[in-house]
């Protein structure tokens, strides 16, 4: 099949393929275009992703020669389908690997990113990643150089004043892998808006942006 290569396109894309279940409620979903695969993790489906949301730092590897900590509740979805995730890299000589997630899906995207750019040095340079309504991930106030390059193609997408993606806050040592793509007017509110994180204003957002910018987004 043809894959999309937008970012209009992979949200919608996001939205409709149809998922596998693994562990506690974790969505994941694999397209495949000949050596290019796209991987995709769905938004909360369930009342334990969102009790999943709400938890401690933890270290993702055991051995680390740059020491960093995440969000404990995304990693602990993270590690229920990292297993499959590996197999699936390893099942093929990819060429172009996309990593596409929405809300939670987005902090498990993240994640994945990272994975495969840690574990798969030759697809360093063809690996992307979208985080539409991204919550913030790793427990840091600022994420050094020499571990911000893991996400230098990890793109978080935030619409207008998108309340998730101003989650855990930043008080508490939580910061996004990379300045947030605003889509839409922002509008300040004190707690941000639940109203535009709903999946329809990410596509009216996306849409408006590829209307001023005149580019295939």
């Amino acid at each position: 099949m043809k894959l999309p290569n937008n970012m209009l396109g992979l949200f919608k894309a996001n939205l409709a393929v149809k998922y596998e279940v693994t562990g506690i409620s974790v969505n994941y979903a694999f397209v495949e275009d000949g050596k290019t695969l796209h991987i995709h993790f769905q938004h909360s489906q369930g009342i334990a992703d969102w009790v999943a949301n709400f938890m401690f730092l933890k270290r993702p590897y055991s051995s680390m020669q740059v020491p960093w900590k995440a969000h404990g509740g995304f990693l602990f979805c993270w590690e229920q389908v990292k297993p499959i995730i590996a197999n699936k890299i390893a099942e093929k000589d990819w060429k172009k690997i996309v990593v596409i997630g929405y809300s939670h899906g987005a902090a498990l995207a993240v994640l994945c990113h990272e994975f495969i750019w840690y574990h798969k040095e030759v697809l360093r340079d063809n690996i992307k990643g979208y985080g539409f309504g991204c919550p913030r991930v790793i427990g840091k106030f600022r994420i050094p150089k020499d571990l911000r390059d893991r996400w230098e193609n990890f793109t978080v997408i935030r619409n207008e004043n998108d309340l998730v993606t101003h989650v855990p806050f930043k008080l508490k040592g939580f910061t996004h892998v990379n300045k947030p793509l605003r889509l839409g007017r922002f509008r300040f509110r004190l707690c941000g808006s639940i109203n535009a994180h709903r999946p329809e204003n990410y596509i009216k957002g996306l849409e408006e942006l590829q209307l001023k910018t005149h580019l295939d987004i």
